[in-house]
């Protein structure tokens, strides 16, 4: 394994591929703990392993599996359905059950797909009949009869009442050792889901980046909890995010043009809304406005990649709050993630929304100067959890030393 970089040569490097020393931007390695305390809120956030549930369910996975390449994991869970998806170089088949049934097997499809190599396809295996909210184990078979797996997941739930954990993180495949850090206190977190704020590979959202600093580094998580990232300015890298499409399957509600670029959920009392701030139009703010109309959660959660507020470097987005800052208010949304400034940063409420910049995923901190509506900021690689209740919504932050160091109560 080669050595890891001085946080300061990593800084240098990065400014110097940048283009030219006029105005780029420092990435520092090793902000892993935050500096200062903001809000800590009671309770503080759950604790525990992230995949017990899947272990003690359905069994300690197995995998080694010569012809799988891209490890599985679970896409587009809903209550009733999920897919999981994979790559390969020989042919498995997808075995699944509930724990005490008997398994059934699943066949997977043949992915169309314009990036990976014509020996590699991308599979997808699409989950029917499941029992909301439920624990269903699965398990990859292949000619020989030989297993890889098990892994478990929870389908969505079908109602509104039961609480809710949520992860939430930006801004952190670059594969530097602050990432690989936070993803060992992310598996500290017992979570139904995990949200991404954009920037999810990087240079260029590349085929191989996403393989390298994205599966590689979650895939453990990746089999048995759902990821619903929105795309960043560096996903859009690579052949108008291309390969970011191409390797999550992910909600397709967004219309033609925004399909599997914007799109909805609902899990369990929240609405969950991820926007593409790297494409802009009216048909993105008719949608935002036809979608959240038809919300029927307790709450409404918006996250996507530019924020419409920051004191890092980038600053605010103004394009965000003249696009969707009067719909986001007018249909009651309370909560706003957002990455692209490598920082935390809570704002006091504006307009009765929370703003929250997290981009803190490990790609590199950067400095941040915050004002006066912002109620706290720390330059330091963390990731947020969200405890959402019919009646409640916790933000917690967490840095990357496993401290919770700032935290909000929001109440409808």
């Amino acid at each position: 394994m080669s050595t890891p970089r001085s946080p300061l040569v990593v800084a240098a490097l990065l400014c110097l591929t940048a283009g030219t020393l006029t105005g780029c931007l420092v990435e520092e390695q090793g902000q892993i703990a935050a500096s200062q305390t903001g809000a800590l809120i009671e309770p503080p956030a759950a604790r525990g392993d992230a995949l017990a549930f899947a272990i003690e369910g359905c069994g300690e996975p197995e995998r080694r599996a010569r012809a799988v390449v891209r490890q599985p994991y679970v896409q587009r869970v809903e209550p009733r359905s999920a897919r999981v998806m994979w790559t390969e170089t020989g042919a498995h088949t997808l075995q699944l059950w509930r724990p005490g049934e008997a398994p059934r097997t699943i066949e997977s499809a043949r992915d169309e797909t314009t990036f990976l190599d014509a020996d590699t396809s991308q599979r997808v295996a699409t989950l029917d009949g499941l029992t909301p909210g439920a624990l269903h184990c699965y398990a990859l078979l292949d000619a020989d009869g030989d297993r890889l797996g098990p892994f478990g997941f929870r389908a969505a739930p079908e109602g509104v009442d039961e609480p809710i954990d949520v992860l939430v993180f930006g801004d952190s495949g670059r594969g530097f050792p602050d990432q690989w850090t936070l993803a060992e206190q992310m598996r500290t977190a017992p979570v139904d889901l995990i949200l991404h704020t954009g920037d999810i590979a990087y240079p260029d959202g590349t085929l191989q980046e996403f393989e390298d600093f994205t599966f590689a580094v979650y895939e453990d998580l990746f089999s048995s909890i759902p990821f619903f990232p929105a795309s960043g300015n560096h996903d859009y890298g690579t052949a108008d995010a291309g390969p970011y499409r191409e390797v999550f399957g992910l909600p397709e509600n967004g219309g033609e043009r925004g399909r599997e670029r914007w799109f909805s959920f609902d899990w369990g009392p929240a609405h969950f809304v991820a926007l593409d701030t790297e494409v802009n139009g009216d048909d993105q703010i008719a949608w935002l406005e036809a979608d959240l109309a038809r919300a029927d959660r307790p709450w409404t959660i918006v996250y996507a990649h530019r924020p419409p507020y920051s004191s890092g470097p980038h600053g605010g987005d103004g394009g965000f709050e003249a696009r969707y800052g009067d719909i986001l208010r007018a249909h009651g949304v309370k909560l706003v993630l957002t990455g692209h400034d490598h920082h935390y940063e809570r704002f006091h409420p504006i307009d009765g929304v929370t703003y929250v910049v997290t981009g803190g995923g490990g790609a590199g901190t950067r400095w941040v100067n915050p004002g006066e509506r912002t109620a706290f900021a720390e330059s330091v690689t963390h990731f947020v959890t969200l405890h959402v209740t019919p009646d409640e919504l916790r933000v917690h932050a967490i840095d990357a030393v496993g401290r919770e160091f700032d935290g909000a109560r929001i109440t409808r």
